[in-house]
């Protein structure tokens, strides 16, 4: 969880925390990005889900279960999202697809 500070000055309001509920980007590693067939996922939690979509929202993936390696050869290069789902919280990264 991250905490952020944010000074405004409204009424009497002057400052307040907001707490950021989802996946920590600095605990999570997606790589080689860009890829050609395999992507290798790290996480300090274990992973429910992974979803692979294009930027339409088409999905091309949608597996269950703790997946640290991915096979994608067979996607076209591409511009792509993974979403990755661990305990009610999910974290979408862009990853690309190139030969």
């Amino acid at each position: 969880m991250r905490h952020i500070t944010i000074n405004l000055t409204v009424g009497n309001i002057s400052s307040f925390n907001i707490s950021e509920f989802s996946l920590s980007e600095e605990n999570t590693l997606i790589y080689p990005n860009p890829f050609k067939n395999l992507i290798k996922i790290r996480t300090g939690n274990k992973i429910e889900s992974i979803k692979i979509m294009d930027i339409y929202g088409k999905v091309f993936l949608s597996k269950t279960g703790d997946y640290s390696l991915v096979d994608l050869s067979d996607l076209p290069n591409g511009v792509y999202w993974l979403s990755i789902n661990q305990s009610e919280k999910i974290l979408t990264k862009k990853i690309i697809k190139q030969h």
